[in-house]
């Protein structure tokens, strides 16, 4: 129910361009988050969670005893 409230959010958003005072036609967004929404973090954080905990344990970097397959700091990821 939730997915479905947020897809309705963003189904149908358009954006202009202005250029020297003038506005371009609508342009279709399909794809992304809006840059500044509120829901925009938790958006983003439910993604990566998502990502970061469905990578195989079985691959990445041996440091002694622990195997690393990615770094994430912020907005920054590394996937090894």
């Amino acid at each position: 129910m939730l997915l479905s409230y947020i897809e309705n959010l963003y189904q149908g958003s358009t954006t202009r361009l202005r250029i020297q005072n003038r506005l371009s036609p609508e342009i279709w967004i399909n794809r992304g988050i809006r840059q500044g929404d509120p829901l925009s973090v938790p958006l983003f954080l439910a993604v990566m969670d998502w990502v970061t905990s469905n990578l195989d344990p079985d691959i990445g970097v041996s440091m002694g005893e622990a195997k690393i397959n990615h770094l994430a700091f912020a907005d920054d990821l590394v996937i090894f």
